[in-house]
């Protein structure tokens, strides 16, 4: 065998794992989620209208085309202008990711 392909197929496997293991926890998520952007957005899925008017509601980030679970971690890892500042840790981003991902149209939020 050729140490090339070797090589390719570990790393894939590697990142592969990688990514499996960004996966979040919803349930912690919404806990984070009410107790911290709440203030601003509506964060759960019954909610109408976000208390900020200019910050989008979870369930409608949830079904903006395209989105996914790592938009969002990016999403939750950069500051915003219009937002305040909050340095939320790997975990977190994780959950609060999946947490918004469980309010997409026909799943079944918490």
């Amino acid at each position: 065998m050729k140490p090339l392909p070797i090589a390719v197929g570990i790393l894939i496997a590697l990142s592969s794992q990688a990514v499996a293991q960004e996966g979040g926890n919803a349930a912690r998520g919404a806990k984070l989620a009410v107790s911290v952007c709440a203030q601003c957005h509506a964060v759960r899925a019954d909610q109408m209208r976000s208390p900020d008017p200019m910050a989008p509601g979870f369930a409608n980030v949830a079904n903006w085309p395209g989105m996914t679970d790592r938009a969002l971690r990016v999403w939750l890892q950069t500051s915003h202008p219009t937002m305040p500042n909050f340095m939320l840790k790997r975990g977190e981003r994780n959950d609060v990711a999946a947490y918004i991902l469980s309010l997409k149209s026909g799943r079944s939020a918490l």
